[in-house]
């Protein structure tokens, strides 16, 4: 039997080496590669996780304002409407919790309650009603011959009987009827959009010059941050309340965005929308 010649054992052998090295040299590359990868997604995941947590400060401090000035939000919502917040904008069922009617007409537009508490003393009544455009509550118009006083921009109030009472027409761009509502949300933010003027200047967080991956920072030597965070409270949006409303009350959107840039500036942006009931804590005319 004719044995293998040297060169063709020899052959054979190289041929298996490199196979080895070569599986090796894929295990070792995959390895590294989904190494490299985790470690990334880790930073992705940490960076949106800073910006979700950056967005939830500034619901925390938009909130923390409305607790200490919730009637000059409810204020600055009517306004931004071109509504006069201190008229009574509530609506009123057409029937108390038993289904007993408790409004009767008054004369072909008008209606009255049926309450002792809103007729005066000489038996004339306090109050003047008419019907919602759902025809679903009663609206306090206050004032019949007046309804302008209703709402702040004048020839706001449309010529539709149902309507010209609790929904005035679109105001003119002139007027800039949300400039209060923007100043009440402005400061609850540590950056402004501009990166120009900083609105919380002693909250910001902002990374320390010179950090362009994690080798640069040292907490020991290092003034400032190995990131940055930025918040601010991004909209307010009025939405329309779904069955009757009560007590001057408003439903809103609040719209917060967070930021934060890491090491190697990258950043990741997170919205936040919250919705909220506001009522305005007055007496009303």
């Amino acid at each position: 039997m004719k044995q293998p010649s040297v060169f063709n054992r020899k052959g054979t052998s190289i041929l298996i080496s490199l196979f080895v090295v070569f599986s090796v040299f894929i295990l070792l590359s995959a390895t590294i590669f989904k190494q490299a990868n985790s470690d990334y997604q880790n930073q992705i995941n940490l960076l949106d996780r800073q910006a979700y947590f950056s967005s939830r400060s500034a619901m925390q401090h938009f909130m923390l304002k409305y607790k200490l000035f919730p009637t000059e939000l409810y204020d600055a919502v009517e306004i931004s409407q071109g509504k006069n917040p201190l008229f009574d904008f509530s609506e009123f069922p057409t029937v108390d919790r038993n289904g007993v009617e408790i409004f009767e007409k008054f004369n072909d537009n008008l209606y009255i309650r049926k309450d002792k508490k809103e007729i005066n003393a000489d038996g004339t009544p306090k109050y003047f009603y008419m019907k919602s455009q759902r025809n679903e509550s009663f609206i306090r118009v206050a004032s019949y011959y007046y309804p302008i006083y209703r709402f702040l921009a004048p020839n706001i109030a449309q010529e539709s009987q149902s309507m010209k009472y609790s929904k005035p027409q679109k105001l003119e761009d002139d007027y800039k009827a949300n400039k209060y509502l923007y100043y009440y949300y402005k400061d609850c933010s540590n950056y402004s959009a501009s990166d120009i003027l900083y609105f919380q200047p002693v909250m910001q967080v902002i990374k320390a010059y010179g950090i362009n991956n994690h080798k640069d920072f040292d907490i020991t030597k290092t003034d400032g941050y190995p990131y940055s965070i930025k918040y601010r409270v991004k909209e307010i949006k009025i939405k329309p309340i779904h069955g009757v409303k009560t007590f001057g009350e408003e439903e809103i959107d609040v719209v917060v965005e967070g930021k934060a840039v890491n090491f190697y500036n990258k950043e990741s942006s997170q919205i936040h929308v919250h919705s909220l009931k506001i009522v305005g804590k007055k007496e009303f005319l």
